[in-house]
């Protein structure tokens, strides 16, 4: 029969049954399958939608990117858990309307008696309005949601717990916090396991920001173009440390990638536009930012920001 290998929970290759595996993209109820004697699950929140964007004369300011959503996981002893959970996942959040900040991303949970599993969605990227406006703080792990106002120096905060001492006080996040978003002509902030920070919006004749990444949580969306910048801010990426890396940016944005695994990328910001509006890209599934609306030039339609990505949740037993 050959050589048989053990595999990670102790048994055969040839005797070890096939793990249950259940995605929600929507609500649903989880059963705990007969057997098992372990539970994994990953639950991500929605990401936060982009600023929408002022109209001509094309002089003022983009819009900020969406934050991205965190992920929370965890591995449980089957007997532990009830016979059936609740599972509630993260509906989309449509882009902020002309001049209009975008929304905040909602929340994805497993709960059941004496359970519970949160994480909190992005928050939504400032409008653009003539004046620079800044990215959305990214979504926090199952201690909170993102901070709901930014200052002259950050963008909105992220969603708590806050490593850093304070939800608004800038910087990358570490463990379950949210990173901040970004000020106008700054990038978003990123993050370990919360959702990354928007970027901020370009002022006046610059260029839009990159969105934040995040390794585990979703990217977070680029900030739209300001009147003479040109160019919006590409999208923040899962997996990875860097502000950017995603998605560039377009007229429209270009929606962020959405994944079977892990979470999804920011959209980009919307370019400099003299045609056209120059729309923010979709933020992909699962928790993905959108992108800020870019300005453009003359009396055109208002560019809107882009959607957040929806939320997931994956359950594996064995």
């Amino acid at each position: 029969m050959g050589l048989v290998v053990a595999n990670s929970v102790g048994l055969s290759g040839l005797v070890a049954p096939k793990p249950d595996v259940q995605i929600f993209t929507v609500d649903g109820t989880w059963t705990k399958p007969p057997g098992c004697t372990r539970v994994y699950m990953e639950v991500i929140g929605g990401g936060g939608s982009g600023g929408g964007c002022t109209g001509g004369p094309g002089t003022g300011a983009g819009s900020g990117g969406g934050g991205g959503a965190a992920m929370a996981r965890g591995i449980y002893p089957a007997e532990s858990l009830p016979v059936t959970l609740t599972v509630d996942v993260a509906v989309a959040v449509a882009g902020g309307a002309a001049e209009t900040s975008g929304a905040v991303g909602n929340p994805s949970s497993v709960q059941g008696s004496d359970f519970v599993l949160f994480a909190y969605g992005g928050s939504g990227g400032a409008g653009g309005s003539g004046s620079a406006q800044t990215g959305g703080g990214g979504g926090g792990g199952t201690g909170g949601a993102p901070g709901g106002s930014s200052t002259s120096a950050y963008g909105y905060g992220g969603g708590v717990p806050n490593s850093l001492g304070g939800a608004l006080t800038g910087g990358a996040g570490l463990g379950g916090y949210g990173a901040c978003g970004g000020h106008y002509n700054q990038a978003g902030y990123c993050a370990e396991f919360g959702g990354a920070g928007g970027a901020g919006s370009g002022a006046a004749s610059t260029t839009g920001q990159d969105g934040g990444s995040s390794i585990f949580g979703a990217g977070a969306g680029g900030g739209g173009a300001g009147g003479g910048g040109m160019t919006g801010g590409d999208g923040g990426v899962w997996s990875s440390y860097a502000a950017g890396g995603g998605v560039v940016n377009a007229i429209p944005g270009n929606d962020g990638n959405s994944r079977s695994y892990g979470c999804g990328d920011g959209g980009s910001g919307g370019n400099l536009s003299g045609g056209a509006a120059s729309h923010g890209g979709d933020g992909g599934a699962p928790g993905g930012g959108g992108g800020g609306g870019g300005i453009h030039t003359g009396a055109h339609a208002k560019a809107s920001g882009g959607p957040g990505g929806r939320g997931e949740v994956r359950i594996y037993s064995w």
